[in-house]
Order: structure tokens, then C-alpha cells, then sequence
């Protein structure tokens, strides 16, 4: 399950993705949980929290693959969670919240001028390093030149196709 809420002010994205199957594998020496069901909609390479059947929480990273999603302990408490489940077993997943960010308002108002709006970037992660790399200048040239690089990548990722919502917005600056 995933909720976002997503303003021009502020991105907070939190998922829950509730109880999923997992087997335990070794292999050179390494343990690694197979899930089941590949997960599509969950950010992959981020620690994720895991509650483990017998109560017990720990860490774990998301590895998505073509065919399959793999989670690699990031603690040793998975020793005692789960290592001595056969076959299949259930935990529960959960992605902390992502802390929000606010766009600066002289940022806001160029992409507004440009006829865009920050969510042209694909990725929270880009949409929030654009306004914290423009929030860290003090106001003055290197803030302009920050606020007129974002814009440009902005311009760049909806004229290239690769932004959100590229489709429904070409024709519309």
C-alpha cells in the first residue's frame, strides 16, 4: 500500500507494505530472504524495517531483480528471527516515511514562470535534491544560477520525454 501526498510545497511519501512471504537462502556463505512476490512499487536499495513471525524487528535492503525481489539482513538479528523457519515464512514490511522537504519559493515561482512545477522530475529523490541544493545557497547569484540550473533540468526532462507526465503536459508551456 502506498500513500503519497504531494504538494508544491511539501513531498511526504510513506509505504506500508504490510506481510509478505520469505525463504531464507545461503549461498557463499551469505543469507539472503527471497520474497515471493516480486514488489514493484517499493523503493529498492533502501533499508526497510521487518518484523520477523516470532516478534522480533530488525533491517533489511530491498535487491529488486527481473524475476524477483531479494532482501539482505542489514543487522544480525535475523539470526534469531528467522534462520531456523523451513520453507516459507511471513514477515512484515514496512518503508520508513521519507522526512518532507518544502520548495523554496523563489524555485516554485521560476518553474511557475516556466510553466512547470517540480514534479516534472521522474523521482522524489531528484525533486528533493533539486530544492535542497537550491535551499543551501544563500540568496543572491549562485541561488539564481542553482534555481535557472533546475529549471533548465526541468525543461530538459519534460522536452526529452522522460519526465512525469511528459505526454499530458507537451504543448501546454
Amino acid at each position: 500500500m502506498t500513500a503519497t501526498t504531494s504538494t508544491m510545497g511539501e513531498t511526504l511519501s510513506t509505504q506500508v507494505v504490510g506481510r509478505v512471504w520469505m525463504r531464507t537462502e545461503t549461498t557463499d556463505g551469505r543469507t539472503v530472504f527471497v520474497l515471493r512476490n516480486r514488489l514493484t512499487d517499493v523503493p529498492v536499495r533502501r533499508p526497510v524495517n521487518v518484523t520477523y513471525p516470532n516478534g522480533l524487528r530488525g533491517r533489511l535492503r530491498l535487491l529488486g531483480f527481473d524475476e524477483a525481489t531479494v532482501a539482505t539482513p542489514l543487522d544480525n538479528d535475523w539470526r534469531t528471527g528467522a534462520s531456523s523457519m523451513p520453507g516459507w515464512w511471513q514477515a512484515i514490511l514496512a518503508v520508513p516515511t521519507l522526512r518532507p522537504f518544502r520548495v523554496p519559493a523563489d524555485l516554485a515561482a521560476a518553474l511557475r514562470d516556466a510553466g512547470l512545477d517540480l514534479e516534472v522530475l521522474p523521482m522524489v529523490g531528484q525533486r528533493r535534491h533539486a530544492a535542497l541544493w537550491v535551499q543551501a545557497a544563500e540568496h543572491g547569484p549562485v541561488r539564481q544560477q542553482r534555481i535557472a540550473a533546475v529549471v533548465a533540468a526541468a525543461v530538459d526532462y519534460l522536452e526529452a520525454g522522460q519526465g512525469r507526465h511528459a505526454e499530458s503536459m507537451r504543448g501546454q508551456r
